[in-house]
């Protein structure tokens, strides 16, 4: 037999050239970073151990300087090594445009957010010039003055890109339209997501302008003084005050840019990704449970068992319950459902009123009422449709006369008296009739309808005695 290696060639994995080239390069960078800290601090350590301030300024200015250009090298080898010149045409042919066109904007996004954090860099940079000046170094207030005007600079950044942030939450869309009472999909929007932080960003917004607006006399005072207290920190000088309130306004716009783009930017396309996984979610628990009911509904397949429909509809989401019963309802109407199909939808919708802790959805039980109603159970058919008026009730619900007109048919059918109904009973009759007759089309049903017509025919009565005008 010939040799199965000799027939299959071995895959051979190459790696590709520009990663391991960019590679080389970050090592090389990393050791050069690394030998000019080395550099820089032995020669600010000599400088500081002899008291050559004019050498110790130079060599914390040129360290900081070469390190600057160093990580601004190493950033851009590995921009290029993620985002290959080379790759735009290959993938432009191969038909990914608009993948292409998304990571250009996203490109163009992180560049905007990038250029901002580079002017916070050169703020900094201006910082530690300022704090390695030549007359600072013979008192030791070097580092004290860059920590203070360090930490100055990221109070003022985090302050405003707080506010850029609160003026840049994006807003969820209003006039969403209503779905009309009764139909399939009512409460399609019973839940919403929280706009808490949306309320919290707009109040905020309109008590900070509406604050700034009424004290702009004041505002060039409250500026001073907060100059002369960061100031102290400064050195203390007469132009540290200045310099103090440069410090401030700088790093304050640039924060509020900061947060606010990353709020227009960023945060939109997170609430939108967040709302994209919980409809996909959605839209596979209601796959996975329409296809459960459908298999449950098809007297051609084996039934399911009554645990895996409760578990499957106990964990389905509120999309897929509607599903669920929507099913029901449809198979329950069609022409060629048989008693069957009807016995096979009861633990589909005992599930579903099991799985209705809040006990909030009326249609559950009217749909259960009506099976059981056909298959001649009709106190409990009597009491599901009871179940269901008061949830609707209950809930304010509009419509949805035909439960009382069909529990006033079961009424009567459940009346076994030959002669005049007991008055507690008739009572009740008369109101299922009267709050059915409200819907134009279900009173033409209780005019039409004979069992209704024979109850007041037994009790001496007529529609119109009982207040419904033909």
């Amino acid at each position: 037999m010939p040799d199965e290696k000799a027939i299959v060639p071995e895959k051979k994995t190459q790696k590709p050239e520009k990663a391991l080239g960019a590679r080389d390069s970050i090592a090389q960078f990393g050791w050069v970073i690394g030998v000019v800290l080395a550099v820089a601090g032995f020669g600010l350590m000599y400088a500081v151990e002899v008291h050559d301030w004019k050498l110790a300024q130079l060599a914390s200015i040129s360290g900081v300087l070469l390190l600057a250009a160093s990580v601004a090298t190493l950033a851009k080898i590995m921009m290029s090594s993620l985002y290959p010149a080379t790759d735009k045409p290959a993938r432009q042919k191969e038909g990914v445009r608009v993948t292409r066109q998304r990571e250009n904007a996203g490109e163009v996004r992180d560049k905007l957010l990038r250029r901002l954090v580079m002017v916070a860099g050169f703020g900094l940079g201006v910082i530690f010039l300022y704090s390695v000046q030549y007359r600072y170094w013979p008192d030791g207030r070097v580092l004290s003055t860059l920590s203070a005007g360090l930490v100055s600079a990221g109070a003022a950044w985090l302050t405003g890109a707080l506010l850029g942030f609160l003026f840049g939450i994006p807003h969820t869309k209003e006039g969403k339209p209503v779905t009309p009472a009764g139909s399939a999909s009512e409460d399609d929007g019973r839940y919403s997501p929280s706009t808490s932080l949306e309320q919290i960003s707009d109040w905020l917004t309109k008590i900070i302008v509406g604050l700034g607006l009424t004290q702009l006399n004041n505002i060039p005072h409250k500026l001073d003084q907060l100059a002369q207290y960061v100031a102290q920190g400064l050195g203390g000088d007469k132009q540290s005050s200045g310099f103090a309130l440069s410090v401030v306004l700088y790093f304050s716009v640039c924060g509020f840019l900061f947060g606010y783009l990353w709020g227009r930017l960023y945060m939109l396309g997170l609430f939108r990704e967040a709302d994209l996984e919980k409809r996909v979610q959605e839209l596979e628990e209601k796959l996975t449970v329409k296809d459960l009911v459908e298999r449950q509904l098809d007297p051609n397949v084996q039934e399911s068992d009554s645990a895996e429909i409760q578990e499957a509809i106990r964990t389905a989401s509120e999309a897929g319950k509607r599903e669920a019963l929507e099913l029901v309802r449809a198979a329950r109407k069609s022409e060629d459902v048989t008693d069957e199909i009807k016995r096979r939808a009861i633990p589909i919708l005992r599930a579903l009123i099991e799985a209705d802790k809040a006990d909030i959805e009326h249609r559950h039980h009217s749909e259960l009422g009506y099976i059981l109603r056909d298959f001649g159970a009709l106190a409990e058919s009597l009491e599901e449709l009871a179940k269901a008026i008061d949830i609707r009730t209950r809930r304010g619900k509009s419509g949805w006369q035909s439960y009382e007109y069909e529990r006033a048919k079961l009424r009567v059918r459940l009346d076994v008296s030959s002669g005049p109904s007991a008055p507690e009973v008739k009572e009740k009759i008369i109101a299922d009739i009267r709050a059915a007759a409200t819907d134009s089309k279900t009173r033409v049903r209780i005019q039409e309808n004979k069992e209704i017509g024979s109850w007041l025919q037994r009790n001496g009565l007529t529609l119109r005695d009982i207040g419904i005008n033909s």
